[in-house]
């Protein structure tokens, strides 16, 4: 497959960076405050998705640092021209974003540690997330086993880690982890003040440092060493530490959002480290994976090992936490009107759910989830966060329980009682080894020598690889676009009436959003068409950076950018058959039908500017098409 040009690498790294601060601008200036990081993160899924394939979608020029420090001392990477070039187009792409957000919204907002917090609480904060970032990019994207493996994974496990330092250390620092957003949103408010951008630059590069030397720990083989033990002992320190570390910053910073954010920062590190050392980060999951026998390499000195380590990690997490806090902690016991027997059924229970599911679908070959393991892992952390937060705390992890009460001893907390939490998820994780035997006892009843697939037990739920493109249609002509237009507006409004009718005759309908304006209404509603309509041209009509498996959660995802960022604004329709559904309804309240005709121009207009965008940053895919009138190698 031919390479992109450098004018295509530049546009993709300068619309992935520009869109990625105006929706940082939007949320913020829009007040989105407890689904910010979500919205902020998922643009940067979906557009590292979209352009992975033409610039490698780095929109930060401490990823792009990351690469040329890598590649310096042997690994893959980007040679030093390149890493110039893409940080100041990224540059250039966060201080345009800026501007826009803040003519959009008449204001900005200034850069600054949050008050109470030095600036070397912010600054470890930016270097930590920094680092997490880049080291995810490092692993998930950059390394050798990517060209083979193919992952479809990267730009969920980096756009997680997003989530868990927004949600984190986003009560520090504002939770920037990018050069080209800091400078962004200092420049756009100097009239307030400026420079603390270059001490969150001079942080965020350290951490990028920090990210490409342990990635050269972790991958010796990337750079022409062997793997050793050591190699797996530093990883699930590296995971558990950064786990142990966002449930202390979100719990401290009190968010609205924490089960999530600890659920997605495990996530990252799983897909990072998963086939490092089999991302255990948690001594219960290690204890389950021994007990079930299905791991000959995990005997019981190196299980033995693995929790040290764990339990260690969990403990410098801690105390790293204690310290940005400024010596402020907090402990483990009953929660509110609980008891130990509530905590005790709690915590028993949802690390065996934590711990069945990480035999079933990354130990089990039966029901292994090969591109999915990471999220349906975290997602355990998000279930038991929620479910049982209000009576543990929902801490599922010895790592996370030790680490807690560690730190918590320099307030006069008592150390026993994660000795209890460890007993009681250590015991859901046998409990979860023994249900996993009985469950999944077909695979260890084959004889030696043969396979699932072999004995027809394959489940029949895989799925190969994607052979067409889903959106592509080269029989979409304009007649036959004009009939799905047609019928997409129709099912708009036979749902509208339908939703009318449910809701007893009560209608909304379309325009500025509070003190909103129609030129508001006008850039919303195009960036965030174009952003829509890119992102399915990208994952689902293009050879080079079709996502087989994500292309629906990518496409998705975009919606829930859109929604968050500027439904202050203009309501993020997005889409002109919703507009006219919205419309056609809101007439039986005396609405007005015209508005619909508005929002569909702006949708229309973005819809064509990404079709325009596509064609210069996929350039390569169409002059070979053109040239020789073949398929483009996928």
């Amino acid at each position: 497959m031919s390479e992109p040009s450098l004018i295509a690498k530049c546009t993709a790294e300068f619309v992935g960076t520009f869109l990625l601060i105006f929706t940082v601008g939007c949320n913020v200036l829009g007040g989105s405050p407890i689904w910010a990081g979500v919205s902020i993160a998922f643009v940067l899924m979906v557009c590292i998705y979209a352009l992975g394939g033409i610039s490698g979608a780095n929109f930060n020029p401490a990823v792009s640092v990351t690469l040329g420090i890598s590649r310096a001392i042997g690994g893959p990477g980007l040679d030093w021209q390149t890493v110039g070039i893409y940080a100041g187009v990224q540059s250039a792409g966060g201080i345009a974003a800026a501007i826009c957000y803040s003519l959009l919204f008449g204001q900005s907002f200034n850069l600054a540690p949050a008050k109470g917090f030095s600036w070397y609480h912010a600054g470890l904060c930016e270097l930590l997330y920094t680092f997490m970032l880049t080291f995810v990019v490092m692993n998930v994207a950059a390394a050798k086993k990517n060209a083979t493996e193919k992952n479809q994974y990267y730009g969920m496990a980096i756009a997680f880690t997003v989530v868990a330092g927004a949600y984190g250390a986003g009560a520090v620092s504002g939770g920037c982890f990018n050069p080209a957003v800091a400078l962004g949103i200092d420049l756009s408010s100097a009239g307030l003040g400026f420079g603390w951008s270059l001490v969150y630059i001079v942080f965020e590069l350290l951490g990028a440092g920090m990210a490409a030397a342990l990635f050269k720990v972790v991958r010796p083989e990337d750079f022409g060493s062997e793997k050793s033990q050591i190699t797996e002992l530093v990883s699930e320190f590296l995971g558990t530490y950064m786990l142990v570390l966002t449930v202390g910053l979100n719990v401290l910073g009190k968010s609205k959002a924490a089960a999530f954010s600890i659920a997605a920062g495990l996530t990252s590190m799983i897909y990072a480290l998963g086939d490092v050392s089999g991302a255990h980060f948690n001594p219960a999951v290690t204890v389950a994976i021994l007990a079930s026998g299905r791991c000959p390499e995990l005997t019981p000195a190196k299980a033995g090992m693995y929790a040290g380590v764990q339990i260690a990690g969990g403990i410098a997490a801690a105390l790293t936490y204690a310290f940005i806090y400024q010596g402020a902690t907090f402990g483990l016991g009953p929660v509110g009107f609980s008891t130990w027997a509530g905590v005790s059924v709690a915590e028993i229970v949802f690390t065996f759910v934590l711990c069945f599911v990480v035999l079933c679908v990354a130990v089990s070959e039966r029901t292994k989830a090969s591109h999915l393991f990471g999220l349906i892992i975290g997602s355990c952390v998000t279930v038991g966060g929620f479910a049982i937060g209000g009576i543990s705390g929902g801490s599922l992890n010895p790592a996370v329980s030790f680490g807690i009460a560690a730190a918590n001893i320099i307030n006069g907390g008592v150390f026993y009682k994660a000795l209890i939490y460890s007993a009681l998820e250590i015991v859901g994780g046998v409990a979860a080894a023994g249900v996993f035997k009985i469950t999944h006892e077909v695979e260890t009843a084959l004889p030696e020598g043969k396979d699932m697939e072999a004995e027809g037990l394959a489940p029949v739920r895989r799925l190969g690889g994607v052979g067409r493109s889903f959106f592509c249609c080269i029989e979409l002509t304009p007649a036959k676009a004009g009939i799905y237009s047609g019928v997409q507006i129709a099912g708009g409004m036979a749902a509208a009436l339908t939703y009318a009718f449910i809701y007893q005759g009560a209608t909304f309908g379309l325009g500025p959003v509070g003190f909103s304006t129609w030129t508001g209404v006008s850039v919303a509603e195009i960036v965030f068409t174009f952003l829509l309509c890119f992102v399915v041209l990208c994952v689902a009509v293009s050879e080079r950076t079709k996502a087989s498996h994500m292309f629906g959660l990518a496409i998705g995802s975009c919606v829930t950018v859109g929604g968050f960022a500027i439904g202050g604004i203009s309501g993020g329709s997005l889409n002109p058959a919703v507009s006219f559904g919205i419309a056609a309804a809101n007439i039986l309240n005396g609405g007005f039908f015209y508005k619909a005709l508005i929002y569909s121009a702006l949708e229309l207009l973005g819809g064509a500017a990404a079709a325009g965008v596509f064609t210069v940053t996929h350039k390569v895919e169409m002059e070979k098409e053109g040239t020789d009138g073949k398929e483009v190698d996928a």
